[in-house]
């Protein structure tokens, strides 16, 4: 739903400017790695690890997404590492972990006392 939800509301921002397909086939390949590779393995993967494990869990692990975004823009697209970037992953980090490690409080406490 969420997918089909995205894909006609960027048809309809897309319409007004006139919708062109892409031009040649290194472009149609592109675009079906990303469609296919980025987005719907991404989030079969993802939803099915979601059902696995605590709501806290997974938002911490989705909390690291965008180290794993910097880290590979700085491998691959050649992004510069900076201080203000080194600092924007630390703070990413440390909160992850201060929620990790913390007390656990709730349901969450709950849900971990009966994996145990």
């Amino acid at each position: 739903m969420q997918l089909a939800t995205v894909g006609v509301m960027c048809l309809v921002a897309a319409a007004p400017g006139g919708i062109t397909p892409p031009p040649d086939p290194v472009a149609w390949f592109d675009l079906l790695a990303c469609a296919l590779l980025a987005t719907v393995f991404a989030f079969l993967v993802q939803t099915w690890a979601q059902a696995r494990m605590s709501a806290t869990r997974a938002a911490v692990v989705l909390t690291m997404e965008p180290v794993f975004a910097g880290l590979f823009g700085v491998l691959l697209a050649g992004d510069r590492l900076t201080p203000r970037t080194l600092a924007g992953a630390a703070c990413v980090l440390g909160a992850m972990y201060l929620v990790e490690l913390g007390p656990r409080h709730g349901a969450d406490a709950k849900v971990e006392r009966l994996e145990a």
